[in-house]
């Protein structure tokens, strides 16, 4: 299976607040292009946008893409929430996988849930992110 990273979301996240998750999200994404971009085999940067964030790892640093969209384009549910996951294998780009999921939590609370085959609380303690 691999080491995965696991959420359930609601649909459509508003857009205020998905905008204040862009800027915050291009905090730390910005300037990791020796580290991501937007597709494993790709030499686009990181996608942050009004639709979506996503990337990887580069080359064999990477594994499944990261993609969470501020509206959700069909796929499984579970108690009326989407249900999303990226598979890491531990790899260097799981920090960002990782800050990027707990940014969300921070901003969308219960509009999002997530889970990880690791122990996200610790995982938690160890992103950059700091909430002001």
């Amino acid at each position: 299976m691999g080491y995965t990273h696991h959420w359930y979301r609601e649909k459509e996240l508003p857009q205020a607040l998905w905008d204040k998750f862009i800027s915050d999200v291009n905090y730390f994404v910005t300037g990791s292009n020796d580290t991501l971009v937007r597709d494993r085999d790709s030499d686009l940067p990181p996608a942050v946008d009004e639709h979506e964030v996503r990337f990887n790892g580069i080359g064999k640093q990477g594994h499944e893409t990261f993609l969470i969209s501020r509206v959700v384009q069909g796929g499984l549910m579970r108690d009326g929430k989407y249900f999303s996951f990226c598979k890491t294998a531990h790899k260097p780009y799981d920090r960002y996988v990782v800050e990027v999921l707990s940014l969300a939590e921070l901003c969308f609370g219960d509009r999002i849930e997530i889970s990880s085959d690791g122990d996200w609380e610790s995982i938690k303690v160890r992103c950059e992110y700091k909430k002001v």
